[in-house]
């Protein structure tokens, strides 16, 4: 029987996690990149500098100018386009036997992604493979869902037939095995997650069997009462939760120690469940972008895109600068020279004037930054292989062959990432 208790698991996670703190920071921000937000204080659109044509020390103009996402974007069309699945043949195709079997596992594949409505699941894991780097899905058997087969005579609950499930896990909630230096090297994974204090205390008082003692108790309003900051993806920030608890599940993988794996799940105050994990199947499967060496962790395409962005940005703020405080033309006239309104016509003003002639200073553009920030610009496509993207198009017209041929060529350039996603939907 494993040893495993609150200190010593609080103790794996809090390493764990100080271990990949800078990853999870770079994958966090990574989505908010994509959605184009790139600076840490929102402020509204131009804060009206452009009216009031007014910068100062304490104003001041960031402009995003969003090259990431359309980028981010191309990888992942590029990867769906090719529809990456999976399938199951007979390996005798002349065998009545294997081509039954064959028709009856792809009956089942069939019927769990249609439950899981895979095609919009597919475009998620796929978003996050490239967005955040890392993509991972946590399989289990949910026997709450499915269709209605009995009724549990003792509770008079409906039974249900059970689907499978394929739930998507965010890579920066997944804290693995510090000492673990390749990905089949991590002998354990802790995974977060969080649970509203009404189901918190269900799965507490299903898992104990009726336990009500005043020490468990304890432990529970404990772990409920504990507020914690976490990340919201769809918001790209952070946010104080107030009615989730905060719950971790531990994946041992099956080994000589834990022939069938071993599966805890647990909060900072109580173990909550505990038992070898079902049939010995690992059920948390994951594949990474661009692998990190001495690392089980990988990166996205986005951490090449950063410092280009970054100049972008600050060029086209530079610009716009310029534009606002030095835009409009200059006139200069002598102290005692008059200019007077001389009439209109069609198309015309006069304006009379009496001394010396006015001067005039043209406005400034910001065009002396614009050759920087297209050279910007064209290196961060040269660095993600997508250089083509901003050729002629009208270039491609005119021979078929000579397109096929440029398109097979392209799509050369993401046969390593539609391989990779690919190895990631088979091992689901």
């Amino acid at each position: 029987m494993p040893d495993f208790d609150v200190k010593k698991l609080k103790k794996m996670y809090d390493e764990a996690k100080r271990v990949d703190e800078k990853l999870f920071a770079e994958q966090r921000t990574n989505i908010r990149l994509k959605m184009g937000d790139h600076y840490k204080k929102k402020a509204a659109m131009f804060d009206d500098l452009r009216a009031r044509g007014v910068i100062n020390k304490k104003t001041s103009i960031r402009l995003t100018k969003n090259h990431i996402h359309r980028i981010t974007n191309i990888y992942e069309n590029q990867i769906l386009e090719t529809n990456p699945s999976v399938t199951a043949v007979p390996f005798n195709k002349n065998e009545l036997h294997d081509i039954k079997a064959a028709e009856q596992r792809q009956g089942i594949i069939d019927w769990v992604k249609e439950t899981n409505n895979w095609d919009d699941k597919q475009s998620k894991h796929v978003s996050d493979f490239i967005g955040i780097g890392e993509t991972y899905a946590l399989i289990r058997f949910d026997y709450d869902k499915g269709k209605p087969i009995a009724e549990n005579e003792d509770t008079g609950e409906i039974v249900k037939s059970g689907e499978f499930e394929i739930e998507r896990v965010f890579g920066f909630d997944l804290k693995r095995d510090p000492d673990a230096r390749t990905e089949d090297e991590a002998v354990w994974w802790i995974r977060d997650q969080m649970v509203n204090k009404s189901e918190f205390k269900k799965l507490v008082k299903n898992a104990k069997d009726g336990d009500n003692s005043e020490a468990l108790q304890e432990k529970v309003r404990s772990s409920v009462e504990t507020t914690t900051r976490i990340f919201d993806p769809s918001l790209g920030q952070y946010k104080a939760t107030k009615n989730q608890v905060l719950v971790k599940e531990l994946f041992v993988k099956p080994s000589n120690e834990y022939p069938n794996g071993w599966y805890v799940m647990f909060t900072d105050h109580l173990i909550i469940t505990q038992g070898e994990l079902p049939f010995g199947i690992y059920p948390l499967v994951g594949k990474g972008f661009d692998e990190l060496t001495t690392s089980p962790r990988s990166a996205s395409i986005i951490r090449v895109c950063r410092p280009y962005q970054i100049e972008v940005n600050r060029s086209s703020s530079k610009m716009a600068e310029h534009q606002i405080t030095l835009g409009d033309d200059k006139v200069y006239i002598q102290d005692g020279t008059k200019l007077t309104n001389g009439g209109t016509l069609h198309g015309v003003r006069a304006f009379k004037i009496s001394g010396r002639e006015p001067i005039i200073q043209p406005g400034r553009s910001g065009a002396q930054y614009l050759e920087y920030q297209l050279s910007q610009i064209k290196e961060m496509y040269e660095a993600v292989n997508l250089s083509h993207i901003l050729e002629d198009n009208n270039a491609k017209v005119g021979d078929p062959y000579l397109l096929l041929f440029r398109a097979m060529k392209d799509k050369k350039k993401f046969v390593r990432y539609i391989n990779k996603y690919s190895q990631f939907e088979i091992a689901v």
